[in-house]
């Protein structure tokens, strides 16, 4: 039994349990377990909502309705902070296959970018920039790839545009590889432990709010 579901058993064990208790416990035990139960419920829908299409539901599946937004996203933010002027330029004057980039300052740019982005709101919900850092060793992987191709493949390396537009290309059709049921579940897996929080406090706040509204009531 994950966490989330465990919170909300809890607070619907609050609720059955309310109606075995005397007064003055049994409004008491019913309001916090109503408020924590629609608390971790609400918050339990809005993740479902994140990954899944809801009918008569607007804005559910936002992962998977924008996906193409996402792609074209992540392949302007690879542009601008991994393979700017200064980078190619370095990538250009290097002899070696390892190649002296710093890819975790090109991955570090990369999750800032993606914080000040339209992104950036759901992120917070996913646990903020630490969600990302599973993703730190596959990026730097990608990168080096990337680089290992426009190495091979380049035909003018004296231009850095020519280098630019090669990667671009690249990174296209490394993005185009992917469906948005991978990346669903890619992000589904990456911030799992994160989201499972969040229905707990949804809980834990709904009854703090429960008990208040009884206590004011009272």
């Amino acid at each position: 039994m994950n966490v989330s579901l465990l919170s909300n058993v809890v607070a619907a064990g609050c609720v059955g349990l309310a109606f075995v208790l005397p007064q003055p416990w049994h409004g008491l035990v019913l309001n916090m377990g109503l408020y924590a139960l629609s608390g971790g419920l609400t918050n339990w829908l809005a993740i479902y909502m994140l990954f899944e299409r809801v009918p008569l539901l607007y804005g559910s599946g936002v992962i998977l309705n924008r996906f193409e937004s996402f792609k074209t996203t992540l392949h302007d933010m690879m542009m601008r902070e991994f393979f700017q002027d200064d980078y190619v330029q370095s990538f250009l004057k290097s002899k070696t296959s390892s190649l002296s980039l710093d890819k975790d300052k090109m991955f570090d740019h990369l999750v800032e970018a993606i914080a000040d982005s339209s992104f950036g709101s759901m992120l917070s919900l996913m646990g903020g920039k630490k969600a990302l850092e599973p993703l730190r060793e596959p990026v730097k992987d990608k990168i080096q790839a990337i680089l290992q191709d426009v190495m091979a493949n380049r035909t003018d390396p004296k231009n850095p545009e020519n280098v630019r537009s090669l990667i671009s290309q690249l990174i296209n059709d490394r993005l185009n590889q992917l469906t948005p049921v991978m990346v669903k579940d890619l992000v589904h897996r990456m911030i799992h432990e994160h989201l499972g929080w969040l229905v707990i406090w949804g809980t834990v706040t709904g009854a703090v709010m429960g008990i208040g509204a009884y206590l004011l009531g009272g």
